[in-house]
């Protein structure tokens, strides 16, 4: 198809590459195919209308989770369902970090200047990093770690005015990981208190009821839950008769009776990412309020917190995804997930995790997903079928390449379409591969495969639906024909009326 990939529509083949290059000036293109007449014209950039008929065929897009969880995956959903680049909070850090802006960012600068304030006023003040630690979490980052010590060094703090009160993880992490990264944090930062330990499911949990991080501030600022000498006796203990760390209960690390790790006149900032961890910021920001301000609550993140103060990176308002712009056109739309990761299909929709009428979500067993897309698409209630699979070992890729065999049958026989991605496949060049079975011709196979940038999907998946694409979904709606991606041109072509 002369480097062409698209979605093309039952009964229409797209012109080729070279047909608009010859054309291009041209804003009429005459189409010499047998299923358009001479008489018909093809207009050029013209958005597809919503008179002309649905799709009777259903799409299946399968989305291959290439890691079980990293910031890059959720990026890549995040760009694919906002057909735009929407880097992650994490991703942003990274590159304030990298071009140092991250060390002269004011909220971060007032939360050490808070330390050096008290101090001058007479308080044994400190500066408190909370977060996740750990070597593959999409939760926190160790490098924002070492950057907000680094940070406080130029801003003038010693090493000794520095507690850290580290969440381990476990869930994510292989075993004996916990211990490791303590040691690595203990030997390159040898005089900086760790003051307290404690279980990812104890501090960050995911549950409607709070009580556990309920539970996990009071251990931090009124009474710890368990004492221990240091940070290995400690996991040590633990570890004896214990196999998951993300259990590890608060734990001071020291000898005093009456002390807690954070104190009424410290200076506190939360690095982890994730913006659906809140309910721990939102006791911290109570505690500020409750203090007249004399404890100083800084977040990396809003966290989607309503009015949030002292925070280092605001996000901007998301707008909808492809799903909603799909749903509000009248698409039946089914999404499977895997539980392992339940947040992705909301970052699909453009990090939005409200309701959608017209869209059903169901999260399934990686043994059983496949059973239920099949089911799915034999009951024919939806127009596209979402479906996320991993693929992060070599089993897990021999088991999904079977897999997609029983789904591609299935759209074979209903004559629709299969379209399969590796999500976070493009890490490290920016694109992503997109392969795509077309049975919506008479039941005869036709393949696209390309590798292309993840915010060009959507725009794709819509026009296919015959739905226009909105405005700010720019990278969905170039129109540059001598572009790499000018197999987009085809998707502006309609029939004149």
């Amino acid at each position: 198809m002369d480097n062409l990939i698209s979605f093309p529509s039952a009964g229409r083949s797209l012109p080729s590459v070279k047909r608009f290059q010859k054309q291009a000036a041209n804003p009429y293109v005459r189409s010499s195919s047998a299923s358009v007449s001479n008489s018909k014209v093809l207009k050029l950039h013209k958005p597809l209308v919503s008179k002309v008929k649905n799709l009777q065929s259903p799409t299946v897009m399968v989305l291959l989770n290439g890691s079980p969880s990293s910031n890059e995956l959720e990026d890549s959903y995040l760009t694919i369902g906002s057909g735009r680049e929407v880097p992650s909070l994490a991703t942003k850090i990274s590159n304030e970090i990298r071009n140092e802006n991250f060390f002269n960012n004011a909220e971060l600068v007032n939360s050490v200047n808070h330390v050096k304030k008290s101090q001058l006023n007479g308080y044994d003040s400190k500066l408190n990093l909370m977060g996740l630690v750990s070597t593959k979490s999409p939760y926190a980052e160790l490098r924002h770690m070492y950057a907000l010590i680094e940070l406080a060094r130029r801003q003038g703090l010693k090493d000794s005015d520095i507690k850290l009160n580290l969440i381990v993880d476990g869930a994510g992490d292989t075993p004996g990981m916990a211990q490791r990264v303590i040691k690595r944090i203990r030997d390159q930062y040898p005089d900086i208190e760790i003051s307290s330990l404690t279980g990812r499911d104890i501090a960050i949990d995911d549950a409607v009821n709070d009580s556990k991080s309920k539970a996990f501030f009071r251990a931090l600022t009124v009474k710890p839950s368990f004492q221990a000498d240091s940070p290995q006796s400690a996991l040590d203990q633990y570890f004896s008769i214990n196999k998951k760390s993300e259990k590890f209960m608060p734990t001071f690390l020291t000898s005093e009776s009456d002390a807690t790790p954070v104190s009424k006149n410290d200076s506190l900032v939360f690095f982890n990412t994730k913006l659906d961890r809140k309910q721990i910021a939102v006791l911290f920001r109570q505690m500020e309020k409750e203090n007249n301000d004399s404890f100083r609550f800084t977040a990396l993140g809003d966290y989607g917190l309503k009015n949030a103060m002292n925070i280092a990176y605001k996000q901007k308002p998301l707008l909808p995804g492809f799903v909603k712009v799909l749903n509000d056109s009248g698409k039946k739309i089914k999404e499977l997930a895997q539980p392992e990761n339940p947040k992705l299909f909301d970052l699909l929709h453009g990090g939005n995790n409200k309701q959608l009428t017209n869209v059903t979500r169901e999260f399934v067993s990686g043994s059983e997903i496949i059973d239920k897309t099949l089911n799915s698409l034999s009951q024919g209630n939806n127009d596209l079928t979402l479906v996320n699979l991993d693929t992060s070992t070599p089993q897990a890729k021999l088991s999904v390449e079977n897999q997609l065999e029983r789904i591609k049958e299935k759209v074979k026989s209903l004559g629709g379409k299969l379209i399969v991605t590796s999500v976070n496949a493009g890490a490290s060049n920016g694109l992503v591969p997109v392969e795509i079975s077309d049975f919506s011709k008479s039941g005869k196979e036709q393949i696209s495969n390309n590798s292309i940038k993840p915010s060009e999907i959507a725009g794709a998946i819509i026009r296919d639906f015959k739905v226009t694409v909105p405005e700010y979904m720019e990278d969905s709606r170039t129109n540059n024909v001598s572009s790499p991606e000018i197999w987009w041109t085809g998707w502006r072509l309609s029939k004149a009326s």
